[in-house]
């Protein structure tokens, strides 16, 4: 499970970051909400624990989106007057701490299912409102590759730490700001605290895709095959994040571009 992380990571953080350059920083946090990672995550602990313990693994990550709204919101706050390092610090201990709460109740399917859908509504509700519109920025190779070698960095030293923590934490931490949060100091660092927030802001609305996978999940592993219902998984997330990007497009259409000297 490692390795499929430390490769699929840095992959994801290339794609958001190209896509950041081609259509601005809403649509690619939304394709950085995608279960590129957290997918085959999920697939590999089915593969090797069963699917019993794999949908309840999918309970807690459904649960665990509301530390990742945590993270979000308080990322979104903190990086109009601080640096990116204090700023990361903070939504870090406040993604944990959040975790610790969840792991300390008895969360069922329902409970989980409900703080998952009301996660995107949470991360639009609290989050500050960018003072300048979506604006694609490229960015370089060497760039990249720094950003790239950071995600590997840290999906190492996070997915070392839920192994040992135990069932629980793995869960949670399956959808631990990695990639998230390389992307969101790298777009602080270089388009400032609006661009980072439209960041945010587009992968809290591709949250409801990741919902639908591992609800699917959650429901299908105990009664379908694990090919049935990881494909149900992908389709279930694959419609719903149309959907989403189809909304965005429209709302794109009706933002009005930014003034060019």
């Amino acid at each position: 499970m490692l390795f499929i992380k430390v490769l699929l990571v840095p992959l994801l953080i290339a794609a958001v970051t190209w896509a950041n350059g081609k259509v601005g920083p809403r649509i690619a946090g939304t394709i950085a909400a995608l279960p590129i990672v957290a997918g085959p995550a999920a697939l590999a602990v089915a593969l090797e624990q069963g699917g019993a313990f794999a949908a309840e693994a999918a309970i807690a990550t459904l649960a665990s989106e509301f530390s990742l709204a945590v993270f979000c919101v308080m990322y979104m706050h903190l990086c109009r007057t601080q640096s990116w390092g204090v700023s990361l610090l903070a939504s870090y201990l406040g993604f944990l701490a959040n975790s610790l709460l969840l792991a300390q109740l008895e969360l069922d399917a329902g409970v989980a299912l409900a703080l998952a859908v009301v996660t995107p509504a949470t991360i639009a509700w609290l989050a500050p409102e960018p003072t300048e519109p979506p604006t694609p920025r490229s960015v370089g190779g060497a760039e990249v590759g720094l950003r790239m070698l950071a995600g590997a960095v840290l999906v190492t030293a996070i997915t070392g730490a839920a192994s040992a923590l135990g069932t629980t934490w793995s869960g949670l931490l399956t959808i631990f700001p990695i990639a998230t949060s390389v992307l969101a100091v790298s777009s602080q660092r270089s388009g400032g605290p609006a661009q980072t927030q439209h960041l945010l802001r587009g992968l809290g609305a591709g949250l409801y895709g990741l919902t639908a996978f591992f609800a699917m999940l959650a429901f299908a592993l105990e009664r379908w095959s694990l090919a049935a219902s990881f494909t149900a998984a992908v389709g279930a997330a694959a419609s719903t994040q149309a959907v989403v990007f189809g909304a965005l497009a429209y709302r794109a259409q009706l933002t009005p571009a930014p003034a060019r000297d």
